[in-house]
């Protein structure tokens, strides 16, 4: 049974508290996490704990360590860059989120990934990371599930990693590029 307390009042009565003594229900997960978060804004060893365990995390994510990578890689930029400025007006007037696919579209889907295809295989290579984890781990990864961090991912080389792999956030990227290019 939960209890109600406002949240101020919550938040007061966990001041000192220490998060792995607290009462969590069996089965029910992030609840300690949730507990060592919050106690955490009260406990400079807690949050260093917090961090710890976050980078420890990250620092294991294969999707993390491509973005990341990406971040600085002229390479990639200058072949997605160049690809999406000769690409993007086929986007215009599109949503994103419609469902819907035309075939000129998939089309340069398939033209994206076979650009992308060696470049990507070259920094799995750089980052030493198994090819086939590396591809299952992103094709997977889905953004809407992740917790909040305190570093995040940045958007997009995230977006184009998952382009690569995923029609719909391909279509997104572009339909976001095509209306940028429309506020230009």
């Amino acid at each position: 049974e939960s209890l109600r307390l406002p949240p101020d009042d919550f938040l007061v009565s966990l001041i000192g508290a220490d998060p792995h003594a607290l009462p969590t229900r069996p089965g029910v997960h992030g609840e300690r996490a949730a507990a060592i978060e919050v106690c955490a804004l009260d406990s400079e060893q807690l949050f260093h704990e917090l961090m710890e365990a976050e980078a420890a995390e990250q620092a294991a994510s294969a999707v993390r360590k491509m973005a990341l990578h990406l971040t600085g890689d002229t390479d990639w930029k200058c072949v997605v860059g160049g690809f999406i400025e000769e690409h993007a007006d086929k986007f215009e007037g599109l949503d994103a989120t419609d469902g819907h696919s035309q075939l000129e579209h998939t089309a340069l889907h398939e033209e994206y990934q076979g650009l992308l295809e060696e470049e990507l295989e070259r920094i799995i290579g750089e980052l030493s990371l198994d090819a086939e984890d590396a591809l299952v781990a992103l094709a997977s990864f889905d953004p809407s599930t992740q917790r909040p961090s305190a570093t995040p991912l940045p958007r997009g080389p995230l977006g184009e990693l998952r382009g690569f792999v995923e029609y719909t956030d391909f279509k997104r990227m572009m339909v976001a590029a095509a209306l940028e290019n429309l506020a230009i």
